[in-house]
């Protein structure tokens, strides 16, 4: 995804704390993100540049990923069985929060990942409508306190946040928040719970329904990439070649994921142009009426020149009634 120092505000930032890994130089070292939701990835992108470009569409250019599982600072709550972890397949420029999970990674499993993916433009002619009436945003068209990049989802999070912290004082731990923020606790997790999320319970009478985000006009971007996927599970014993199975890592797992060569594209547009509009509306005075373009100038004569030339008419003839009266009384 895109480093977070070029998806989050500087604010934002320095409350996260980021792991370090092997290419953490290449990651913070990256000024500018290499590529844009609405053109894709520059001329100037290089192979390492973040998020990275797709090679190819099938299994010889799948990525990869392979897991050692710790058996460590387990606790009783922890599954004996079933050990693994949570696959997460989101747009670069979105946060992980609020997505549902994509696959459940268990251990001793292969898990072969194919996606397909749609991506979603607006047409140009509807590029001078307000964003309420084409019901989507261009990246200049919002900005967000918490991102640097707008989405919905990302728009969703941050309205989440402001609503709890108006309403309760506080956030939630996994909410956007400033340096100075608090934090919800358990006395404000009810508050924060009904004020942050739309909440029914037919069990609890303290739960219901607000539907605050909808006042926060979160709208779908105009260039949008979405996923689907499909997952297939292979169960292989690939512990078996392990040594020592009892040392740190006794588990294994195996994720590989490609993309399928189908890409859809859809376009949003204005399901009548005005062109085809009128077009619409001259077609049908033609067929019902007998009507045409001669018509409309006609029908502007007759109750716009014509009535006003006949009022003038009339004027002018009061005017000389009364002239020629004066005359012989004189």
């Amino acid at each position: 995804m895109v480093p977070f120092h070029q998806l989050l505000n500087d604010d934002y930032n320095q409350v996260l704390s980021n792991l370090n890994h092997s290419k953490a130089d290449i990651i913070t070292n990256a000024k500018n993100t290499a590529w844009n939701p609405e053109i894709g990835f520059n001329k100037n992108a290089k192979p390492f540049n973040l998020p990275w470009k797709v090679t190819g569409d099938t299994v010889e250019d799948s990525v990869i990923i392979r897991f050692n599982l710790q058996n460590e600072n387990t606790r009783k709550h922890c599954p004996k069985t079933d050990k693994g972890m949570t696959l997460f397949l989101h747009s670069p420029i979105d946060v992980p929060a609020n997505i549902q999970p994509t696959a459940y990674i268990a251990v001793n499993n292969i898990a072969y990942i194919t996606t397909t993916f749609t991506w979603v433009t607006t047409s140009e002619s509807i590029l001078g409508w307000k964003p309420d009436i084409r019901h989507c945003y261009y990246q200049h068209e919002r900005t967000l306190k918490f991102f640097r990049i707008y989405t919905i989802n990302n728009c969703d999070i941050e309205c989440r946040a402001n609503n709890s912290l108006k309403m309760c004082g506080c956030v939630a731990y996994y909410h956007p928040r400033d340096m100075d923020t608090p934090i919800c606790g358990s006395e404000n997790y009810k508050c924060m719970r009904q004020y942050s999320n739309d909440v029914y319970s037919i069990f609890d009478k303290h739960l219901f329904t607000i539907n605050t985000t909808n006042d926060c006009n979160c709208l779908d971007v105009c260039t949008d990439i979405r996923f689907k996927h499909n997952v297939v599970y292979t169960h292989r014993n690939l512990t078996k070649k392990v040594k020592n199975p009892q040392k740190r890592y006794p588990y294994k797992s195996i994720i590989v994921m490609y993309y399928k060569r189908n890409l859809w594209t859809i376009q949003r547009t204005a399901l009548i142009p005005v062109n085809e509009l009128l077009g619409n509306i001259g077609g049908s005075l033609g067929l019902f009426l007998g009507a045409s373009i001669i018509s409309v100038f006609e029908l502007i004569y007759f109750f716009v020149v014509r009535l006003y030339v006949d009022r003038w008419n009339k004027n002018k003839v009061k005017k000389n009634v009364k002239k020629t009266r004066k005359l012989s009384l004189v």
